[in-house]
């Protein structure tokens, strides 16, 4: 309100108390007069000047009285109270989504002090450890997850305690009630309330089905490891000796068979070794050893050894000398050799498979092109997922068990570098890895 605006009658003031708040300075006002109390205190809304609404707090009492006790002097302060009224509705508000996210979210949540205790949780998380609310608020962290004793993680955890980080993310294993253990995905974001206190939201998915589930696949390609190894390689070598003419002379038509047999069981044994291999990938047991290698050197030496379709041929377009690339030489061969062997694969018999070598500013891009039928679009975002195949019919012209692709990617990340796909200019498939220039020593710079 204006200070320097003229003192407005009692009907003036109570035509610019808001509508709604009218009864409780009326209510106080009689409370007051008739003298039920000593003192008014309300908090009403009145118009300001300029027209809009400001909330303020009336302190009133009565100074005087007649012979009568009738009030002939009423003396007080009204004080503008609008920010504190406005930041007090706007926390309402925000706990109040706080408390209907926490509750509707599918998802456990929780929040802990500084000092590891629980502050509160929605019921979701309290379901999945098997607690009630009142058991598991005050709990200390430590009670109700297991922490792993990793240094990189260990150092993730305590930079986002100290507020070097806002967020986190990791999984976990988290003891319930009753002992038993679930994994779940965790995420973090740290806060800090009206009160300037710091908390630590968490929300968690449970993915124990998954851990259990990538577990049992290990153990199934173990299995294939152990128990078809073993007389797979026992056939293989009798086929093979048989074939050699050790034992003598075979029946007329019996080689032709025992070549197809040989063939077949070296396509069983090559699907079993990129079965572990892919094993070891997914469980971080492959190591790289990188050093700076020729890329058009690699793409000569893997041609000669894929074996292509008849009538097939390489070609090599823009695969002028390039800088040395950083890679494992061992691990970017198999890359080669998979986008080069699944490009002979989709593409018909007497066609050009085009590999093509670019240099960029700080990387270079290896392509290979087909002349297949190309990816249909609503495959591309399964593209380079293990197990998947375009065409997954039983009457499919093309086999496989679809690792390729997903040996490639991750061998190529795995040296830092980049795999990707694009549609080819002839109609078929392109597909190229990126890996970043070896950078120059520093006595060959000198000597440059």
């Amino acid at each position: 309100l204006d200070a320097d605006a003229p003192i407005l009658g009692q009907q003036e003031f109570l035509n610019r108390v808001h509508p709604e708040d009218l009864k409780i300075v009326e209510a106080a006002d009689t409370a007051l007069i008739s003298g039920q109390k000593s003192k008014s205190k309300s908090v009403f809304r009145i118009r300001h000047e300029d027209g809009h609404w400001v909330w303020v707090q009336s302190d009133t009492g009565v100074s005087a009285r007649d012979a009568e006790g009738r009030p002939t002097e009423i003396s007080g302060a009204h004080t503008d109270i609008t920010a504190e009224k406005v930041a007090r509705n706007k926390s309402l508000a925000d706990s109040f989504r706080y408390k209907v996210l926490m509750e509707k979210s599918p998802a456990g949540a929780a929040v802990f002090g500084l000092d590891a205790s629980l502050l509160e949780c929605n019921r979701a998380f309290g379901r999945y450890l098997g607690y009630s609310r009142s058991e598991i608020i005050g709990m200390k962290l430590h009670k109700l997850v297991w922490f792993d004793n990793d240094p990189a993680e260990v150092q993730k955890k305590l930079d986002f305690y100290q507020g070097k980080t806002s967020e986190i993310s990791f999984e976990s294993v988290m003891i319930c009630k009753d002992g038993r253990r679930k994994h779940a995905m965790i995420s973090g974001t740290r806060l800090t309330n009206l009160d300037e206190q710091d908390t630590f939201l968490f929300q968690l998915l449970d993915i124990t089905d998954k851990v259990i589930s990538q577990k049992q696949k290990d153990m199934f390609l173990a299995t294939i490891s152990h128990e078809l190894r073993t007389p797979l390689t026992t056939i293989t070598g009798a086929v093979k000796l048989l074939n050699g003419g050790q034992i003598g002379a075979l029946p007329e038509g019996a080689g032709h068979l025992l070549e197809l047999a040989e063939k077949g069981v070296g396509r069983m044994t090559h699907l079993i070794d990129r079965l572990l291999v892919f094993k070891s990938l997914e469980s971080g047991e492959v190591s790289y050893h990188l050093e700076p290698l020729d890329p058009l050197e690699i793409i000569e030496a893997v041609s000669a050894t894929v074996e292509l379709k008849e009538g097939q041929s390489f070609e090599y377009a823009d695969a002028a000398a390039s800088a040395p690339i950083l890679v494992d030489g061992t691990h970017v061969q198999q890359v080669l050799i998979e986008l080069l062997t699944n490009a002979s694969k989709f593409s018909p018999q007497g066609a050009k498979i085009t590999v093509s070598l670019a240099q960029e500013d700080d990387a270079v891009t290896i392509s290979v092109s087909d002349e297949g039928e190309g990816v249909p679009e609503a495959f591309l975002e399964k593209l380079f997922g293990h197990f998947n195949q375009a065409d997954s019919s039983d009457v499919r012209s093309v086999g496989g068990a679809g690792l390729g692709l997903a040996l490639a990617k991750r061998m190529t990340e795995g040296m830092g570098g980049s795999i990707g796909y694009t549609a080819a200019a002839s109609g078929g498939a392109t597909f190229w890895i990126r890996f970043p220039i070896a950078p120059v020593a520093a006595d060959q710079g000198a000597a440059g």
